[in-house]
């Protein structure tokens, strides 16, 4: 008995081929466990992320999402605490903001200064 080649295959043994390769990569993946057994861990860390780029106005937003979201979440009082830190906590990312605080948010006023 010979075993066929992959280009004689029929095209449902290589779509069967093919989408288990993709699950075995994915299930590799440190992106996809911590996304979907610690979605809160995953924000906070984003937000922390975006910190450390000094996005404050994105880490503003995905702090404010984690508490929306996950209100019980021990990341939830990390975020609380994290929206302490006036770089972020100024950021609302409203219509009033002056155009300095927005600068300072995005982070353009430290870029610009270079």
């Amino acid at each position: 008995m010979s075993i066929r080649s992959f280009r004689d295959a029929t095209p449902i043994s290589a779509l069967a081929l093919m989408c288990l390769l993709y699950c075995g990569l994915i299930g590799c993946s440190p992106f996809g466990e911590m996304g979907l057994s610690h979605p809160d861990e995953m924000l906070f860390d984003r937000a922390m992320n975006a910190v450390e780029q000094k996005h404050f106005d994105v880490a503003h937003i995905t702090l404010q999402t984690l508490i929306n979201t996950y209100p019980d979440s021990e990341y939830a009082d990390k975020a609380r605490s994290a929206l302490q830190d006036p770089r972020i906590a100024d950021c609302t990312g409203g219509w009033t903001s002056s155009p300095a605080a927005l600068e300072e948010c995005s982070g353009l006023s430290s870029a610009a200064g270079r």
